[in-house]
C-alpha cells in the first residue's frame, strides 16, 4: 500500500475554519477551536468509498489527547444507518490512528459529499502557555506497528492524498480574568443595649494581574438580620474617589433599602478614565452600619444579585463589557459585649490618683518594657484616642506646669472603659 508522510492541516485557532489538501478524488481537513480543545477530521469526497485510515500526531508534551470517536458520518455510514463494520480507533501517547471498513460484503459505501465528519477528538491544553506550541498534524506512516498510511479506499483501490506536509497549532487563549468583591471585618464593642457604629469596606479585586482597565462596576449587598441594622448610602474610598481630579466617578448611584442597597458607577461618560484592582487597592466603596446590642452576634453582609427593580448585578465593566462578579468573602461585623469598668483618665498605674508615677508608668510601658496598665483609656490623658509620649507630657503639664486637668472622667469614676479595661475603679 502507498502512503505519503503527511496530509495537509489547517487549525481555526478561536473559531472553526478549514483549509484542506486534495489528492485523488478526495480531501481530508481539520477543524479545531483553541477555545474548547475540541477539533474533527472532515472528508471531501467525489466517489463512493468503502473506507479509510487516517493518523493524526501532536506535541504530547504541550497538549494530550482526552478522548477520539466517530463523527457523525462515520457513526451512521453502517447497514441500518449503524456504524461501520470495522472501525478500529488506537491511541497513542502523541497521537491516533483509525482503520474503516465500512461492508466486508462492499454492501453499504459513503456517498459522495463535502464536509463528511470522519472523527472528533478533545485535547487538553493546560499545557499551553504561548502561540508557538501545541501542534496538531496528519502523519503518515509513523504511528502504528505497522505503521499506518493515510488514505481512502475507493473500488477496492487505495487512494492517498497530495504528498503534502502541513501543521498548524493550537493557540493558549487566557483565561478571562475573574473579578471578586469582598467585604472587610469588623468589630464593635459595648454594653448590652448600647448603640453601634460600624465603616465596613467592600474590595474589588482582579484575579490575573490586576492590570485590567476597568471602567466602572455595579454591586448589592443585603444583610440578613434585616430591620435590625440599618446601613447610610455607600461612598466612594481610595482611588475611586481621587478620579476626574478628585471630584470622583462622573456617576455614582445609590439605592438603599434599609439594610441593604446597590451602587452603580462610571468612571467618565467620555471615557478615557480608567482604574485597575491589584490585590492591594484597598476598599473602592465603604458604607457606615449602625444598631443595638442586644447580644453577642454576628452580622453578615452578602453579595446580593437581586436588590432593586430591575434588580442590579454584580458586574465589572471592562472594554465596554460586563464581566459577572463572585464573592470572594462576605463582609462581617462582629458584636460582642464586655462588662464596663470606670477609670479615671491619667490614672495609668491605677491607684486612684494622677500624679508623676503615671507619667513615669507611662514612659516604661512604651519604652522600657514596663508592666502594662490594667486600663490602656486611663493611659490616654489628652483624650485623643492613642496611648503615646504625649500622654506622659500631657500629665507632667497637668501637675507641674498648670497645664489642662485630663477631660472625663476626671478626676472621679464616671465613664465605661473599653473592653481591654479591667481597672478597679466601681
Amino acid at each position: 500500500m502507498h502512503s505519503t508522510k503527511v496530509l495537509g492541516l489547517v487549525l481555526a485557532l478561536v473559531c472553526a475554519s478549514s483549509v484542506a489538501y486534495a489528492g485523488g478524488g478526495f480531501t481530508v481537513s481539520m477543524i479545531a477551536d483553541s477555545s474548547t480543545g475540541d477539533a474533527a477530521v472532515l472528508l471531501d469526497s467525489s466517489g463512493n468509498l468503502q473506507g479509510w485510515s487516517i493518523a493524526v500526531c501532536h506535541d504530547g508534551a504541550a497538549i494530550g489527547l482526552n478522548s477520539v470517536d466517530d463523527g457523525s458520518a462515520t457513526a451512521s455510514v453502517g447497514s441500518g444507518g449503524g456504524p461501520p463494520a470495522f472501525d478500529a480507533i488506537t491511541t497513542f501517547p502523541n497521537g491516533w490512528t483509525v482503520g474503516v471498513v465500512i461492508d466486508f460484503l462492499g454492501c453499504c459505501t459513503l456517498a459522495p459529499g463535502t464536509s463528511l465528519e470522519l472523527n472528533v477528538m478533545n485535547y487538553d491544553l493546560s499545557g499551553l502557555h504561548s502561540s508557538d506550541d501545541g501542534e496538531i498534524c496528519f502523519c503518515s506512516d509513523t504511528l502504528g506497528s505497522p505503521a499506518v498510511s493515510i488514505v481512502v479506499v475507493e473500488s477496492g483501490a487505495s487512494i492517498p492524498p497530495a504528498g503534502i506536509d502541513s501543521c498548524a497549532t493550537f493557540v493558549h487563549i487566557p483565561p478571562p480574568p475573574q473579578w471578586f468583591y469582598s467585604g472587610s471585618d469588623e468589630v464593635v464593642t459595648g454594653p448590652d443595649g448600647a448603640s453601634w457604629n460600624a465603616t465596613v469596606g467592600f474590595t474589588i479585586l482582579d484575579d490575573l494581574d490586576g492590570d485590567a482597565d476597568t471602567q466602572g462596576f455595579s454591586m448589592g449587598w443585603s444583610e440578613a438580620g434585616g430591620t435590625a441594622v440599618t446601613v447610610s448610602d455607600p461612598v466612594p474610598v481610595g482611588n475611586l474617589a481621587g478620579l476626574n481630579g478628585g471630584t470622583g466617578p462622573s456617576f455614582f448611584g445609590t439605592s438603599n433599602f434599609g439594610s441593604d442597597w446597590t451602587v452603580g458607577v462610571v468612571y467618565n461618560f467620555l471615557g478615557g478614565v480608567f482604574l485597575q484592582f491589584p490585590p492591594a487597592a484597598g476598599p473602592a466603596v465603604t458604607a457606615d452600619y449602625t444598631g443595638t446590642i442586644a447580644g453577642e452576634s454576628i452580622i453578615t453582609i452578602s453579595m446580593d444579585n437581586t436588590l432593586g427593580s430591575p434588580p442590579v448585578s454584580n458586574v465589572i465593566v471592562v472594554g465596554g463589557a460586563s464581566f459577572p462578579v463572585i464573592e470572594g468573602s462576605p463582609g462581617t461585623i462582629s458584636v460582642i459585649i464586655f462588662d464596663p469598668h470606670g477609670f479615671i483618665r491619667g490614672d495609668c498605674n491605677d491607684d486612684g490618683i494622677v500624679n508623676i508615677a503615671d507619667a513615669v508608668w507611662t514612659l516604661n510601658e512604651l519604652f522600657l518594657a514596663g508592666p502594662a496598665s490594667v486600663c490602656p483609656d486611663a493611659c490616654d490623658s489628652n483624650a485623643d484616642g492613642m496611648v503615646d509620649a504625649t500622654d506622659a507630657s500631657y500629665t507632667l503639664n497637668f501637675r507641674f506646669l498648670d497645664g489642662p486637668p485630663p477631660s472625663a472622667p476626671f478626676p472621679d469614676c464616671d465613664a465605661d472603659g473599653g473592653p481591654d479595661c479591667d481597672s478597679s475603679c466601681p
